[in-house]
């Protein structure tokens, strides 16, 4: 073949490479709320359950547990993200899981806490869609939840 000939089927080569690269995105699993051509990360990657590290508070006696809030877990309500590495640096060693928890616990027990009442440090998976679609006074059980620490209020650090 001489080099005429080549360059006349080099742009319908590149003409139909390209459009099937256009068109491979239609070839993958479609999901409820899936645009087939779109580049934005919500709707191309398959979605991975969200794990949440929260801090409870259960006080027994057939009361419901509820959650701390930031001033509970680190002393300051203005650190939000400062209560969230703690919780992780805490799943994460276990070392640092009892001196957590007991910290925690001395925070409740100074603000007038049951010694009873006992806390827990809890890594939760969540359907991500289930979990932000829900009404904030009616959300969905996790998906899963493992308690990696709990201690007494009773125990707490002073």
């Amino acid at each position: 073949m001489d080099h005429a000939a080549e360059r006349r089927w080099l742009p319908w080569l590149v003409w139909v490479g390209s459009a099937l690269l256009v068109l491979s995105p239609l070839r993958r699993e479609v999901m409820e709320d899936d645009f087939p051509l779109s580049t934005y990360p919500m709707f191309v990657e398959s979605r991975l359950r969200a794990k949440l590290h929260r801090a409870y508070l259960d006080p027994g006696e057939g009361q419901a547990r509820r959650r701390l809030d930031t001033s509970a877990i680190v002393g300051d309500a203005q650190e939000p993200m400062a209560a969230v590495m703690a919780l992780m640096r805490a799943a994460s060693h276990k070392r640092l899981r009892a001196p957590t928890c007991r910290e925690i616990a001395g925070r409740l027990r100074a603000a007038g806490e049951s010694p009873e009442a006992e806390v827990q440090l809890v890594v939760e998976s969540w359907e991500p869609i289930a979990y932000y679609m829900a009404e904030a006074d009616a959300l969905p059980a996790p998906a899963e939840s493992r308690i990696f620490a709990r201690c007494r209020v009773g125990e707490g650090a002073r």
